[in-house]
């Protein structure tokens, strides 16, 4: 093309039998005359530098201009903060531009662009330098269950975040509890893939915010032993932190959730739990002067009873067998022959035989 928008002409073509043919031409010329400039036009607005870290960010020209490629010639750095930024041209048409800040709070400048057009861009400059630490806290509740294998809901909340974090923290846990996983108020699963085994498991919050739980660990609860189960939440990572020490990280914190309680309570629960019962052994067996009543699981306050092969009773009393108590009973006057040690207690009836020799 050699005119602007259309170009119009006829083409005579002569043939060898003296005939001609004619071709109408109708091409149209477009000079794209607009305006060429870089992005983005802002820099570092909404940035947050923390302690001694650093923000690289480039800038390049978004379209030609002329069918000519537009080039940087130079730049100039102006306004109050100059010190907290650095240029470097990268290629002709795009350069990069760091902020150390050297303010405390916002750096502002504004960075003149010369083009080989003869015309200038401006792009304001608008970092922030925060040099404190933010302390972040964790917190928790206990909770309680009056049924045996009644579920809880452990509750986990972090304070202290000013924006919405990605974090991961991990959850240990009494391995008398049965764990079911650990989920968002929406219902999302927390546990990682791969990163949890029995008594511990690693959580992942994406977009955390302060203020209100961001998860709840769910157990059934049962009365094995004597003691209060715990949950412990520890380990916070802050995973799109700007800088190490953006944070101050917070402690563990422990939830202690009570069982139920009463009588029997330990037996009753290890049979619906482990569907298992106490066991007891008498020793030494045959026996001369005494024998040793051993349990494997507390069974408190027990009525301890001596009968011969008989059915009569040749001696009562009362004892606390647990796990690290045993119980003796002295043999003394016993002739030699078969006995039975019976043990009544809230957790059941025991029969123990055993044989005496003299």
């Amino acid at each position: 093309p050699t005119v602007l928008g259309q170009n119009t002409g006829l083409l005579i073509v002569k043939k060898s039998d003296g005939t001609n043919d004619t071709l109408t031409l109708s091409g149209y010329w477009k000079k794209d005359t607009s305006t060429i400039s870089f992005s983005p036009r802002n820099l570092f607005f909404g940035d947050t530098v923390v302690c001694e870290g650093s923000i690289l960010r480039s800038i390049s020209i978004q379209r030609f201009m002329d069918c000519v490629p537009l080039a940087i010639t130079d730049y100039i750095l102006e306004g109050a903060n100059i010190n907290s930024y650095s240029v470097a041209i990268s290629t002709s048409d795009s350069l990069q531009v760091k902020f150390v800040p050297t303010t405390l709070r916002e750096n502002t400048a504004v960075l003149v662009i010369k083009k080989s057009d003869g015309k200038n861009d401006t792009i304001s400059l608008g970092g922030y330098w925060k040099k404190e630490m933010t302390t972040l806290t964790l917190s928790t509740k206990d909770a309680q269950t009056e049924i045996i294998g009644g579920s809880v809901q452990i509750p986990i909340t972090l304070n202290g975040l000013t924006k919405p974090q990605n974090t991961e923290l991990t959850l240990h846990y009494d391995i008398g509890l049965d764990y079911h996983g650990s989920f968002s108020p929406s219902g999302a699963a927390l546990d990682v893939a791969g990163e949890q085994w029995k008594g511990r498991s690693k959580l992942r919050i994406l977009g955390a915010v302060s203020g209100s739980p961001l998860g709840f660990a769910n157990f059934d609860v049962f009365a094995d032993s004597a003691m209060l189960p715990k949950v412990t939440f520890d380990s916070l990572v802050v995973l799109d932190a700007v800088s190490p020490c953006e944070f101050i990280l917070p402690q563990a914190i422990t939830s202690t959730i009570t069982p139920p309680s009463g009588c029997g309570i330990q037996t009753l629960s290890r049979f619906v739990h482990l569907n298992q019962l106490p066991t007891l052994s008498i020793y030494p067996n045959p026996a001369q002067n005494s024998v040793t009543i051993a349990t494997d699981a507390d069974l408190g306050e027990a009525a301890v009873t001596l009968i011969d092969m008989l059915g009569n009773q040749k001696m009562q009393m009362m004892m606390t067998l647990t796990k690290e108590r045993t119980a003796t009973i002295a043999l003394d006057d016993a002739p030699a022959g078969i006995y039975f040690v019976r043990v009544r207690s809230a957790r059941g009836e025991y029969r123990l035989p055993f044989v005496v020799q003299r």
